[in-house]
């Protein structure tokens, strides 16, 4: 017996392949496209009008439950960043006092 964490409905590629590049750039489920298309949507009609720190936090907000959810964690054990080298650096930062950075979004270094 086969079990699938997703509804692969939501991923209509995997009628037709077997996707596993996913490093680069991987299938979107329909749902997190619908949901996308309609937040570019609203950007793009009302611009920063629109666009303010309430909803910047609730849509960021919103993928701290689901993904709470996903992984069975409590919503506050959920920490989104912008990407894997600032979430190191976070990690980093938190554990020794002694981390040297450069201004280069891809460089970090432990100092002993």
């Amino acid at each position: 017996m086969t079990s699938c964490l997703v509804d692969l409905e939501d991923f209509p590629a995997t009628k037709k392949y077997v996707y596993l590049n996913a490093a680069s750039i991987s299938l979107m489920p329909l749902p997190v496209l619908r949901k996308m298309n309609k937040f570019q949507e609203d950007l793009g009609l009302r611009a920063t009008a629109w666009f303010d720190e309430e909803v910047e936090t609730n849509a960021l907000e919103d993928a701290r439950i689901e993904s709470a959810k996903f992984i069975g964690a409590e919503v506050d054990e959920i920490a989104l960043m912008t990407s894997t080298t600032e979430a190191l650096c976070a990690v980093a930062w938190s554990l020794i006092s002694n981390v040297a950075t450069t201004s280069s979004p891809r460089t970090w270094l432990f100092q002993a």
